[in-house]
């Protein structure tokens, strides 16, 4: 096997992986989304998952802006879910687990968790 044979076959399987995370990520703001009063299709859209996740967490949409700033927007994404994992009922350990590894989402979404967040007015 060649090098152009092992680029090929690692990168496939990392395709597959992100693919995999990203799924997962998706299913479970569905469910999350539709607890804190938001529709569920809103996490497949690219762009308004990302508004909808900082509205459910700071109550405000003008914080989505804060991804399109470099360094910011990888600090900014583990506070919001961070953030959101606590507004599910989610004990600190789990938060922070949420962060590193997206599919302890699930046990929030599908749990019988409830939203105690700031966007409850929605």
């Amino acid at each position: 096997m060649n090098n152009m044979e092992q680029f090929a076959n690692a990168s496939s399987s990392n395709t597959a992986l992100f693919a995999g995370v990203g799924i997962i990520t998706v299913i479970a703001w569905w469910k999350l989304f539709s607890k804190a009063g938001f529709s569920g299709i809103l996490a497949i859209i690219p762009i308004v998952n990302l508004a909808v996740a900082s509205k459910i967490v700071f109550d405000s949409y003008w914080y989505t802006l804060l991804f399109a700033v470099p360094v910011v927007n990888v600090v900014y994404a583990a506070v919001l879910n961070y953030k959101m994992m606590k507004y599910f009922e989610c004990s600190t350990l789990l938060a922070v687990l949420a962060i590193f590894f997206p599919f302890f989402l699930l046990f929030p979404a599908f749990g019988s968790n409830e939203y105690h967040g700031p966007a409850t007015n929605v």
